[in-house]
């Protein structure tokens, strides 16, 4: 996978990286110096502006990649089509905050009343929701150009600023405002970062000639594309992270502090998907451009079995050590209702990783207007569901709800893809991958526990993971797989 793996191994080192700063301050600082409903509160704010950036965003950065190919060789349409790509979210955001400002009473009187937010946590909400559309830009930009390890260091860093302001709030040195506050400033400070090292990689500047801007060839067809891509990012948004703003929504800041921190130990095990498919895009679009169904193929296939074999390793592991995990927290007792959530998230993020890139391909081709339909009905799907299960079963439903509309939402894809392109993700490794996880994964499960935790998770997790890379390795079912291991070790091929 050429650039991709490059890029993918150093975005993933980062990633990973922090990942371990970011499972440390899960484990011991969050839960030892919030309080589960401070946490809620701390990620009701980051994660509903996650949700809003599509609304916000226009599909404009969906337009930026799929244009780029065409007209990276000319510079000036470039310059126009990156202009575009800020026109329209920082239209949108401005008429979205000055709506805002009209109908602030009414909206923080009904959260207050639900939830008893305070009206400055809704305002911070907001702000970030206006900010993150543009650090989204930014971040496209940079993979269109092949560039994913320093924004993976910035996109991370946050997992350094919360713990800390956490641990400067626990001690008493700061007001829990403060620490809110600074969250948003932080997300300010990082579009400046993102922003001055992407123009540090371009030779083209932004402009506001709105009359220059629209000299680009075609601007219709550009902004119809745009359109579909808001299309795409809502239906998006409306599947993977409706959940953490309905639970916040039906049963308030205490549950949706245990949904997002069971949440944050399952996002840990999809880390290769989210840095290889942000990397994979540009290339999906440019074999689309190619009429490159060879590079295509082998990219869908590769993609599904590597995915499939680090993410269900990292899953079982986590399975494995999940008990013993809850007796070390502090107010392990309470996190522990958190269980079952995690295993049925876990369960849909690895039905959705294994089925590789099919988003983008469908995304991309000349057949995505199926997307829309696809989208709309798994989001009306997802949804439902979560109105259902929600009140019924508590952070469980909403994990069900995920895991039922990801099902739906990959066997759609794929039949899609099978059909109209002849493409398929699987091939006979992907299954040895399967098989050797699976049964490895009950075969530990069914061995006698060890006396102590700790020593139960370095006994079953750890001794899980070596024999499935020595397995992986041996039998030769992933070429990503033994480059990577021969490349750490310096084993000529």
């Amino acid at each position: 996978m050429g650039v991709i793996q490059r890029q993918g191994s150093k975005s993933t080192l980062v990633a990973y990286s922090f990942m371990l700063i970011g499972m440390l301050s899960n484990l011991v600082i969050y839960t030892g110096m919030l309080e589960i409903r401070e946490l809620g509160i701390i990620s009701f704010i980051l994660t509903t502006g996650a949700t809003f950036a599509p609304f916000l965003l226009l599909g404009f950065h969906v337009m930026f990649i799929r244009y780029f190919p065409k007209f990276e060789g000319d510079k000036q349409n470039l310059s126009r089509l990156y202009s575009l790509t800020f026109f329209g979210p920082i239209l949108f955001t401005t008429l979205f905050l000055l709506a805002y400002l009209f109908t602030r009473e009414a909206v923080t009187s009904y959260y207050f009343a639900k939830s008893g937010l305070a009206p400055v946590v809704i305002d911070l909400t907001v702000l970030v929701a206006g900010i993150v559309p543009f650090i989204s830009i930014v971040n496209y930009v940079c993979n269109s150009l092949q560039r994913t390890a320093v924004p993976s260091l910035l996109n991370n860093l946050i997992k350094l600023v919360q713990p800390l302001l956490v641990v400067l709030y626990f001690y008493k040195w700061v007001q829990f405002e403060a620490v809110i506050i600074s969250l948003v400033v932080f997300q300010v400070v990082l579009f400046v970062g993102f922003f001055v090292y992407q123009q540090s990689l371009l030779t083209i500047k932004l402009s506001f000639n709105i009359k220059d801007v629209f000299k680009l060839p075609e601007p219709q067809k550009l902004i119809s594309y745009a359109a579909y891509g808001f299309a795409i990012g809502v239906g998006g948004a409306l599947i993977t992270n409706i959940d953490t703003f309905m639970v916040a929504s039906l049963l308030g800041m205490e549950a949706t502090g245990l949904y997002v921190w069971g949440l944050n130990i399952i996002n840990a095990i999809i880390i290769p998907y989210a840095m290889l498919s942000s990397i994979a895009a540009p290339f999906i679009s440019k074999y689309w451009t190619d009429n490159d169904m060879q590079s295509m193929n082998k990219l869908y296939k590769q993609s599904s079995s590597s995915l499939l074999l680090f993410c269900s390793a990292l899953y079982f592991a986590v399975w494995l050590g999940l008990d013993d995990l809850y007796l070390l927290l502090p107010k392990g007792d309470q996190y522990a209702q958190t269980k079952y959530a995690v295993l049925i998230l876990g369960a849909a993020k690895i039905v959705d990783v294994s089925t590789g890139f099919n988003g983008p391909i469908i995304a991309y081709s000349t057949r995505n207007k199926a997307f829309l339909w696809i989208l709309g009905v798994t989001a009306a799907i997802n949804i439902g569901l979560n109105f259902i299960l929600i009140p019924l079963y508590g952070i469980e439903g909403a994990a069900a709800a995920t895991l039922i509309s990801f099902i739906i939402f990959n066997l759609i894809k794929y039949f899609f893809i099978k059909l109209a392109f002849n493409l398929s993700p699987f091939n006979l490794n992907f299954f040895y991958i399967l098989f050797i996880s699976v049964a490895l994964f009950g075969l530990f499960y069914f061995l006698p526990n060890a006396s102590d935790p700790l020593l139960n998770i370095a006994y079953k997790c750890v001794g899980f993971l070596t024999i499935y890379a020595v397995l992986i390795y041996s039998v030769k079912v992933s070429e990503d797989f033994n480059s990577l291991v021969n490349k750490i070790l310096r084993i000529k091929k």
